[in-house]
């Protein structure tokens, strides 16, 4: 990942409607990877439904 970055952004919604916080809906694996190597910030795409149950 630190030589090619992420390929897919991770992908979130809005929390209870609010612009401030997230919930991950995909991209879990991804962001505990990130984590680990020390990154702060991360592209996503904002869904536009809550996807969660698909």
């Amino acid at each position: 990942m630190r030589e090619v970055g992420i390929i897919e952004p991770l992908i979130v919604f809005p929390h209870n409607g609010q612009s401030d916080t997230y919930l991950l809906l995909d991209g879990h694996v991804r962001l505990e990877v990130l984590r680990q190597i020390g990154e702060t910030h991360a592209r996503c795409l904002v869904a536009t439904d809550d996807e969660t149950y698909t």
